[in-house]
């Protein structure tokens, strides 16, 4: 018939138990496919999750991952952290850290930025360089 009911907790307004009163609502199909859309992030956003099993802070990650029968991955495929300049040597860029201006000094970093892998990655593949011992495309 077009129309789409359910239920829902309202946090606005508490129950006797000071949880949100559970509320029923009817929509048009059209309203209700819009509204749950916007809870669909876009491509390749990353949903920041504060609780629960997906948390940052790990608690009882060893009890769950013992529920579920799943193993700790190796890190020996994991290579070392470099740091910038060594990765760019690395890479066969030994002029990389000298100063573009006057080609006679080194630079220094003065402000440390977010881990930049994907920048990273890019570069490599526009580089035609292997990347961890595997031909570039």
């Amino acid at each position: 018939d077009g129309q789409v009911t359910f239920a829902f907790f309202n946090n606005k307004e508490r129950d006797t138990e000071g949880q949100g009163a559970k509320r029923v609502m009817t929509l048009s199909a059209v309203e209700f496919i819009r509204r749950f859309l916007r809870h669909v992030l876009p491509f390749q956003y990353k949903r920041v999750r504060h609780c629960g099993l997906h948390a940052g802070s790990k608690r009882r990650l060893q009890t769950v991952r013992m529920l579920v029968g799943a193993t700790v991955e190796s890190t020996e495929d994991i290579p070392p952290k470099l740091e910038m300049g060594e990765w760019l040597t690395s890479l066969g860029l030994a002029d990389a850290m000298r100063c573009p201006a006057c080609g006679i000094g080194n630079m220094c970093v003065g402000e440390a930025f977010a881990q930049l892998g994907f920048l990273q990655l890019w570069l490599l593949l526009w580089l035609g360089v292997p990347i961890l011992g595997k031909e570039a495309a």
